[in-house]
């Protein structure tokens, strides 16, 4: 059961690293698209329209899977001190079950930070996207609200990131996680 704690302990700066790169490195991403956007014209620039929103959706849902991963590690060192508690009648081990953010967000206050972030960066991209086709000549009057419903629906998908990881349910057990 120390084994398990250990390595789940090792594991868990990986899932925080990953939250915690994801807003950086989508912003960076971001401003560099939306600058290149402005100044390409033609069929690349509709690509990367087209590819943009599809990316948000896999970068909302991936940061949502990370955290979650990071629920679950955090849930599971949780119930090892448990189980160690009750098998000495003591607590050598008391780190996480009795963290003061315990249960407050699934994935900490990293994993719940980084979603708002991504979202929020997210939906400000969908909306330059759908301002830019606007002002771009097309040679159907269909494209423009057209993209405006495709990246509607993006935006939809999107924003469900944050109650897809509302409704996580974490896999230990309600009665353990009110003790």
């Amino acid at each position: 059961m120390l084994e398990e704690y250990r390595q789940i302990y090792m594991l868990l700066p990986y899932r925080w690293e990953a939250l915690d790169r994801r807003l950086p490195v989508t912003a960076i991403t971001l401003g560099g698209l939306a600058l290149t956007l402005a100044h390409v014209a033609g069929p690349l620039q509709w690509l990367a329209l087209v590819g943009t929103p599809l990316w948000l959706i896999w970068l909302t849902r991936s940061t949502v899977n990370h955290a979650r991963s990071l629920e679950d590690g955090l849930r599971r060192i949780e119930d090892i001190e448990r189980e160690i508690a009750a098998t000495i009648h003591g607590w050598p081990l008391r780190f996480q079950s009795s963290h003061p953010s315990r249960g407050v967000h699934v994935g900490g206050r990293t994993g719940a930070g980084t979603i708002q972030g991504v979202i929020v960066l997210s939906a400000l991209t969908l909306v330059g996207c759908a301002s830019l086709v606007f002002v771009t000549p097309q040679s159907s009057p269909l494209v423009a609200p057209l993209y405006l419903l495709y990246t509607s629906i993006a935006f939809v998908a999107v924003a469900s990131g944050r109650s897809v990881l509302d409704m996580y349910q974490s896999p230990l057990p309600e009665s353990m996680r009110d003790k």
